[in-house]
């Protein structure tokens, strides 16, 4: 198998200050280079001398150096043949294949060369965030979180008096609430998707930062999903807002439980918000009845069950009714004894 070489130059980073260094080759690593990654120089042609080349030139490409890395860079020196072998974890191969009778500081850089060529590199924000946006149910979900969101902060910053029904500030939470719900129940018609909350990173050489927060920002919903990160697995624990309120905690078998002051957003009707004068944020429920070949949408009754709607002159709630007759069906009806 041939490879190219390109022919630049190191820095070495050590603190705030870099140094250029007259070296040939060039490490182009996908991505940040990785935090730790294990050098070993072996064979009857390895040295210390040899050894401490190779560190050197592994650590001016970027790369940090331990004995621990889950990424293994094993260069292995022989008159009669000389091979790299590259593995992520335990028994993960990523490249084993023999290396020409070049010079120690070009098997060195060819070496590290390889390691960025082959190595699995991702974050763990990007690791979950591609996880989680395959999982149908779990999409549905963190889209329904973030409409929530957007809710719930626009009540908290609307004066109670902009909160009238039919002002432009209640239609556009009426329509944020309506996308939570909607988006909501479509993630509980899912069955169980994922048996469990730890998504296992094993073998894929994803290292965590030792600066990881633990919050993984999901773009596309535009709220936190906050995980347990550990060396082999990826612990899923909550979905928080952008502004660190939990909005949905998951236990040991994915089910998910909506804290208290978001479920009014994303389960029921309507959405209290206390204050002077109690507003109610009714959810937006329609339904397209068809007529021949034309629609027309029509907006339900908060309660009403899907598909009823009241005859002309009829009645929609108990109060409508004269006397002690209630409602049914539309009609003023007296109550059966």
């Amino acid at each position: 198998m041939g490879h190219r070489f390109v022919a630049l130059t190191f820095v070495l980073l050590s603190g705030c200050a870099s140094a250029a260094m007259d070296v040939s080759g060039s490490i182009d690593w996908p991505g940040p280079p990785p935090y730790l990654i294990s050098f070993q120089v072996t064979g009857p042609e390895a040295t210390h001398a040899k050894r401490m080349r190779c560190e050197q030139i592994a650590r001016s490409a970027g790369a940090s150096l331990s004995d621990q890395a889950p990424i293994i860079a094993r260069l292995y020196l022989a008159d009669d043949g000389n091979r790299l072998t590259i593995t992520a974890g335990a028994n993960h191969i990523l490249f084993d294949e023999p290396r020409p009778s070049w010079s120690t500081q070009r098997l060195c850089e060819d070496a590290i060369r390889m390691v960025a060529m082959h190595y699995p590199r991702g974050s763990v924000q990007d690791f979950v965030a591609q996880q989680v946006m395959r999982d149908p149910a779990l999409k549905a979900l963190l889209t329904s979180a973030g409409q929530a969101q957007i809710a719930f902060h626009a009540v908290a910053e609307t004066p109670i008096e902009e909160l009238e029904e039919g002002s432009d500030r209640y239609v556009e939470i009426q329509k944020a609430i309506s996308a939570a719900q909607d988006a909501y129940r479509r993630y509980a018609s899912y069955g169980q998707t994922l048996p469990s909350p730890v998504l296992s990173t094993a073998g894929l050489g994803i290292l965590v930062d030792p600066a990881f927060d633990g919050k993984v920002p999901i773009q596309s919903a535009g709220v936190i999903l906050r995980v347990a990160a550990q060396p082999h697995q990826v612990t899923l624990l909550a979905i928080e807002s952008n502004r660190g309120r939990t909005i949905v905690t998951f236990d040991e078998t994915m089910r998910a439980t909506v804290s208290p002051e978001f479920r009014p957003y994303l389960v029921g009707d309507q959405v209290d918000v206390a204050g002077v004068v109690k507003r109610r944020i009714k959810r937006r429920e329609s339904e397209v009845i068809q007529t021949g070949s034309s629609s027309s949408t029509v907006l339900e009754a908060p309660g009403r069950p899907p598909g009823q709607t009241a005859p002309m002159g009829g009645c929609t709630k108990d109060t409508d009714c004269k006397g002690d007759r209630i409602c049914e069906q539309g009609r003023c009806v007296s109550p059966r004894r």
